[in-house]
């Protein structure tokens, strides 16, 4: 049987070639957004490290260029910023930080040589009390390391994987000394703290210490100010005016984090829902023409499903002779498409794609394409297990 039903599709080899093209590339589209859906679905079950309900950001500038700054004008006011603001009652704490959670800035750096790249972020002592992070390792730095003679750093357990294996981290160095910096030691170990969001890929972070009282190696940066449940909107006013009279010139713009991270969800599904969309449409032509096709070719195989009625053939075995015949050609576009599909993780195209997600993309997209297949292949079917033996007299 199944012999007979390849014959039968390499006899209609030139009809079935623009069948077979539909399905590659509806199997590629389709796979590409289930891949992207199923990446995304893995990020966003793991966790994010922080809690950003009833956080605000203040992102602060001083409108003026970097290289032209005054270092201790620009630290003295941040400071002085952050005494006006933890003064206000509706506010739990603020600290300093020059990377905001879900922002567009990043700061890579890298070390060993530059052989490990590494996502830097750096925070006073306020941040864990702001975003309620948990140590698994170790301690946050404090005012105890004010006088130490090297800088204290916070990884997280990515990093210390890939520096220190197993070792114990604390105490480690991960910066040798240098002409223009302290060396680096760790001071403690966070889990997870995914900067930019549940949609993107945990990464190795080194945070290090804002100091408020060193003029060379304080950088203009901004602010994270947690706030009582059930603060209104109003208090965003008063803050703003408190922020705008304590540093005339400087601009501010307040968020809460909860916004922030909605806004950056959506710019980043958006790209994927429109793919999806057109993926859809893509699914519903193919389908529409599938449907065509294999009423066409029923049509025109009367006389041979006649004369097969005629020499005893059941209607049950036409129904799923046509039916197999379809998926065969299925077969040969999914089997295309999948070894396409597999040389993006063989060639390491994008590494933040695990082989699992292609697989699970892979399986799901077959899944798809061969539910629509036989779907689209029952009426046809179903028509050309109604010929009887006297069609085949009757067709001209």
């Amino acid at each position: 049987m199944i012999k007979h039903v390849f014959t039968l599709v390499w006899n209609r080899k030139r009809t079935n070639v623009l069948i077979v093209a539909e399905v590659l590339i509806s199997f590629l589209v389709v796979c590409a957004v289930l891949v992207l859906s199923v990446n995304y679905l893995a990020y966003y079950i793991k966790p994010l490290g922080f809690d950003y309900q009833d956080v605000w950001s203040v992102d602060v500038s001083t409108s003026i260029a970097w290289a032209r700054q005054d270092r201790a004008t620009v630290m003295n006011t941040t400071r002085r910023l952050t005494e006006i603001v933890r003064n206000y009652p509706e506010v739990v704490e603020v600290s300093v930080v020059q990377v905001t959670p879900f922002g567009s800035g990043v700061w890579m750096t890298a070390l060993r040589d530059g052989t490990i790249p590494v996502m830097y972020e750096a925070a006073t002592d306020e941040l864990p009390e702001v975003l309620n992070l948990k140590l698994i390792q170790g301690r946050w730095f404090d005012r105890t390391d004010d006088g130490q003679s090297w800088n204290p750093v916070v990884i997280n357990a990515s990093l210390r994987d890939e520096l220190f294996g197993d070792e114990d981290p604390i105490g480690q160095v991960v910066e040798e000394a240098s002409e223009k910096r302290k060396e680096a030691r760790v001071v403690g170990v966070l889990d997870d703290f995914r900067l930019h969001g549940e949609l993107r890929p945990p990464f190795r972070l080194y945070l290090g210490r804002v100091p408020l009282d060193d003029t060379t190696r304080f950088r203009e940066s901004d602010l994270l100010v947690r706030v009582r449940p059930g603060t209104t909107v109003a208090f965003e006013e008063r803050l703003m005016a408190g922020l705008t009279a304590a540093a005339p010139g400087w601009s501010f713009h307040i968020q809460p984090l909860s916004t922030m991270r909605k806004g950056l969800i959506t710019e980043t599904c958006t790209p994927l829902a429109l793919f999806a969309v057109v993926a859809g449409f893509l699914m519903l032509m193919v389908g529409f023409g599938l449907l065509g096709v294999l009423w066409q070719n029923v049509t025109r195989r009367t006389a041979e499903i006649g004369l097969r009625r005629a020499l005893g053939a059941q209607a049950s075995s036409i129904y799923l002779q046509v039916l197999a015949e379809i998926l065969v050609v299925a077969t040969i576009g999914v089997a295309l498409g999948t070894l396409i599909v597999i040389q993006f993780p063989l060639l390491g195209i994008d590494p933040d794609i695990s082989v699992a997600t292609y697989v699970i993309g892979l399986l799901l997209s077959m899944g798809i394409i061969y539910s629509l297949t036989a779907v689209c292949g029952l009426y046809p079917s179903w028509l050309a297990s109604r010929i009887g033996p006297a069609a085949a007299l009757h067709y001209e």
